[in-house]
């Protein structure tokens, strides 16, 4: 099933004057809950359909990158729509573990890491906030619902 997830994101920037002027820019969302996707476009592909009046956990990072001149920070990157938030914390636990090794020492043999997902299968996940100028800033594990549901007709939202 094809997953957007509605967030509301705020974003400030700041550019010096001249052509190697430094630059800066900071983004922030207000994670507002799933929508079933009606587009070829998604942020997610869950192997479960996603229900109305289901708590669900969104495993999400938020990273920043950059170059010699400036830094962007707030970056967010969707990783997994879990039906279980322990398999989901594990996760999250798994991704800070190989980050913080990643830190220490470095190295191509560390561009993925494999997380759980649900009935025992896993993923190989790609870590864009591994790099020369990228950091991981922050690992979320949210519960979230659906927006909009048919059922009853209300709106789901989980700040």
């Amino acid at each position: 099933m094809k997953i957007s997830v509605r967030d509301n994101k705020q974003e400030n920037s700041h550019r010096g004057n001249g052509k190697y002027a430094e630059w800066s820019n900071h983004k922030s969302y207000d994670i507002e809950g799933l929508e079933i996707s009606d587009t070829s476009w998604s942020d997610l592909e869950t192997s479960f359909d996603v229900l109305p009046n289901k708590d669900y956990y969104l495993l999400y990072a938020v990273y920043g990158t950059g170059d010699s001149f400036g830094r962007s920070s707030g970056k967010l990157e969707y990783i997994y729509l879990y039906e279980d938030e322990n398999i989901a914390k594990q996760a999250a636990k798994l991704i800070d573990a190989d980050y913080t090794k990643y830190c220490k020492e470095k190295g191509d043999s560390f561009a993925s890491v494999t997380i759980p997902v649900e009935d025992n299968k896993t993923l190989k996940l790609s870590c864009c906030w591994k790099g020369y100028f990228e950091r991981l800033e922050e690992l979320c594990v949210k519960p979230i619902r659906l927006i909009g549901s048919e059922s009853d007709g209300r709106r789901y939202v989980y700040s």
